[in-house]
């Protein structure tokens, strides 16, 4: 990615008192695509238009570093998931032989965002 985030051709110099490389918009796929994302031109044309806060038709590094933030963020793995009856049953594995609302009660002990799993 860092390789295609240079100066666009023929798009003139950087803003005035900026330095950051920008990423052309002809190059805005094979970014895409380094980061896990198979675009179409018409989707990267989309993106384009979303994250291009300046509207200069391409990107400078903290614009594409919001891009690469969001991707890095939705792509984040969950976290596991256990319900009160995989509680259960876990602990009858374990040779604990808990009522419903016994492990319903453990369960909301240790359940920090309160989804009931």
């Amino acid at each position: 990615v860092a390789a295609l985030l240079a100066p666009a051709s023929g798009s003139g110099p950087p803003p005035a008192g900026s330095s950051m490389p920008v990423l052309a918009a002809q190059n805005l796929r094979l970014s895409l695509r380094e980061l896990g994302v198979d675009a179409t031109a018409a989707q990267a044309r989309d993106v384009l238009r979303t994250y291009d806060a300046d509207n200069s038709g391409s990107l400078d590094f903290s614009e594409f570093a919001r891009i690469a933030s969001q991707l890095a963020h939705a792509r984040a793995p969950s976290p596991p998931v256990l319900a009160t009856s995989d509680l259960r049953m876990a602990l009858r594995e374990l040779g604990v032989d808990a009522t419903a609302a016994q492990t319903s009660s453990v369960l909301q002990r240790y359940d920090a965002d309160s989804s009931g799993t």
